[in-house]
């Protein structure tokens, strides 16, 4: 993370105050995951245990890494991290069992272990080579959020070491920023056992690296924002490039924002995406080349897609991005694109000109979806709400067109409830996530006959495909909101 990055969130985080809601640590700390995970540490010493929401993606969602404003709301669905210190110079890892379980056995590493021959915390693949067979998503974020405290200037070193147990109310589905909620739980937990002041500046930059370097995911931190900074039944706005923490949206009772797993998840998601966000990163070097060379009002060049307006893009540089471009003739022209976390395939075809697009558009989808939500709730009125949710559909339509991240499964829940209609007070929807399946965010009323036309849907959804749709409902505080906690 920048400098300068870090100074506005900083300041932005001055004041944060929690607004728990239905949610006290009291209710939380008796509930069944967390008596699992406190269960699995001794009681001889102090025992720190925080939780991570995860979050659904409104707007935005793989326009982030182009500076797009991101929106997201924190879910009910959590992780849960306990940690206790030890005195035998060991990191032990371990996950409650249950729907929640990766199926891995507790991990035990030496401290020893994760410092290189020059006394220096080790790198992700030098940790990731650590875990040998029990090399999960779980024991990546863990060990990986442990070891990027060691790298940071705060900590004073790992003691005698340290016992982590992860538990979560959430199961193995994409798209709900699990792993996001893994890592920002497991900070704070660990930086509340180990004494140290976690700031959120240090928090999102931390649950970036891991997520990027550990879990090898192209994200642009979104997801990570939402899981520590996350409110209940707020709409969180943020925007990465450069980063800007937006106040979040409150949303008035009768009007939720709901998701519907649609049950099935592409198994190449994530080099999808990889694709479409190396694509667009190609079509941000394109640009920035033609505003360089022809010096256009004394424009320094495009750093980020969001810099780009609609006007501009169709006037100025649609026609000049090609719609397909093979990766070598790229890379022999241009090289890498900038983007520290992709790569250009030399074999692979991208198509430029429609991945680039999406970008943009979403900016401006995102910025005029808050306006617009904004607007109904101070006036009420729901023709508004059901322009915010045309948002939506055209988002959803997008993902899918212009980036290739759409699924027939997410395409048909999205029609099914685009065609229960405004009558039935649910106003849009779209794919979440990475895409490819996973799951649909809906905005609606929290009404009966919105409810009605929701059970409608599944129930169509189950006899169309024979799977069901589960609906994922709730909101609860993130991880720095909520805080660590001894029990």
């Amino acid at each position: 993370m920048a400098d300068q990055d870090t100074a506005i969130l900083s300041d932005r985080a001055v004041g944060m105050s929690p607004r728990l809601g239905p949610v006290s640590v009291a209710d939380w700390s008796a509930s069944k995951v967390v008596s699992e995970v406190v269960g699995k540490l001794k009681d001889k010493s102090r025992r720190c245990v925080g939780r991570a929401p995860g979050r659904l993606d409104i707007m935005g969602g793989c326009a982030g890494f182009s500076g797009s404003v991101v929106l997201n709301m924190a879910t009910a669905a959590h992780v849960c991290v306990g940690v206790q210190r030890r005195d035998d110079g060991m990191v032990r890892i371990e996950t409650v069992r249950g729907k929640d379980s990766d199926g891995s056995s507790p991990i035990e590493l030496s401290v020893k272990a994760l410092f290189d021959v020059e006394g220096r915390p080790i790198e992700s693949d030098a940790g990731v080579a650590l875990l040998e067979n029990n090399d999960t998503t779980v024991a990546r974020c863990v060990l990986g959020v442990f070891v990027e405290l060691l790298r940071m200037p705060i900590s004073s070193g790992p003691g005698g070491g340290v016992s982590i147990v992860v538990g979560s109310t959430m199961d193995n589905r994409r798209g709900l920023g699990r792993s996001a909620a893994t890592v920002a739980a497991t900070a704070v937990s660990v930086a509340r056992a180990m004494d140290l002041p976690l700031d959120l500046p240090r928090a999102v930059g931390l649950c970036r690296r891991v997520e990027s370097a550990w879990l090898n995911l192209p994200v642009a931190g979104g997801d990570a924002v939402c899981c520590l900074v996350g409110e209940p039944h707020m709409l969180m706005q943020s925007c990465l490039l450069p980063f800007d923490l937006g106040a979040p949206v409150p949303l008035p009772d009768d009007l939720v924002i709901i998701g519907l797993d649609c049950g099935v998840v592409h198994p190449d998601v994530v080099k999808k995406f990889v694709r479409v966000r190396t694509a667009a990163m190609m079509g941000r070097t394109l640009i920035d080349r033609i505003i360089r060379h022809e010096n256009y009002e004394g424009q320094g060049g495009c750093d980020r897609l969001s810099q780009v307006s609609i006007s501009d893009y169709v006037e100025r540089f649609r026609d000049r991005i090609p719609t397909k471009l093979a990766g070598q003739v790229f890379y022999d022209r241009f090289g890498e694109t900038g983007d520290e976390l992709t790569r250009i395939e030399p074999g692979f075809t991208y198509k430029v000109r429609s991945r680039c697009e999406h970008q943009i558009y979403e900016n401006a989808r995102g910025r005029q979806f808050i306006e617009e939500l904004d607007r109904a709730i101070r006036l009420g009125s729901g023709d508004i709400l059901a322009a915010a949710g045309e948002l939506m559909y055209s988002s959803h339509w997008s993902y899918g067109q212009r980036c290739g991240l759409g699924s027939i499964e997410t395409d048909l829940l999205v029609n099914l409830i685009r065609g229960q209609g405004l009558g039935a007070d649910i106003f849009g929807a779209k794919a979440s996530g990475m895409g490819c399946g996973g799951v649909v965010t809906v905005l609606m009323r929290s009404t009966d006959c919105a409810w009605s036309a929701i059970d409608h849907v599944v129930d169509t959804y189950r006899s169309q495909t024979g799977r069901t749709a589960g609906i994922i409902k709730g909101s609860s505080p993130g991880a720095l909101v909520f805080g660590a906690h001894t029990i």
